[in-house]
């Protein structure tokens, strides 16, 4: 046998044991408490969990997306939930990140805030032109700027 012959079978062998340990952790898991709560009870778990460190300042942002991590049937569950997915933060997620978060929150009502500044006042552009297609999900919505150019204006003496 040559040597990429060898190569190729230990390839074969590590890939039918990688499933087999698959399989494994997908039984053991089975056996575990939270695997015989309904789907339904799952998602309203998940729901009591908070969506940004707003809510608890030592909770990262979307941190309860590690439930996705704990079994197959929470990531099905947490990934099939639109209200799970409708609180997006501007300055926390990349535009790919918004992306994804939109098309898994569907048509569910969004939780949207931004604080736009010189240096993503362009990635703001490129994303509020994303956003006009879900304007009328929207049901909590937080935008600020630092308006000091355009507020100056405003107080500055009229002209003679």
């Amino acid at each position: 046998m040559t040597q990429g012959h060898l190569l190729k079978a230990t390839d074969d062998e590590t890939e039918v044991s990688d499933q087999v340990i698959q399989e494994l952790k997908y039984r053991h898991n089975a056996f575990t408490p939270i695997s015989h709560l309904p789907p339904e009870t799952l998602a309203e778990i998940f729901s009591l969990l908070p969506f940004s460190a707003d809510d608890h300042e030592d909770v990262p942002y979307l941190e309860w997306i590690r439930v996705t991590h704990v079994c197959h049937q929470c990531r099905e569950v947490a990934l099939s939930s639109p209200y799970l997915w409708n609180h997006i933060n501007f300055n926390k997620l990349t535009l790919a990140g918004i992306t994804d978060i939109l098309a898994r929150a569907k048509m569910s009502p969004f939780h949207f805030e931004a604080k736009i500044t010189a240096r993503n006042e362009a990635r703001f552009d490129a994303f509020g032109r994303q956003l006009e297609a879900h304007i009328s999900d929207i049901y909590h919505l937080t935008l600020s700027r630092r308006f000091r150019t355009g507020l100056g204006r405003l107080v500055s003496p009229a002209p003679a």
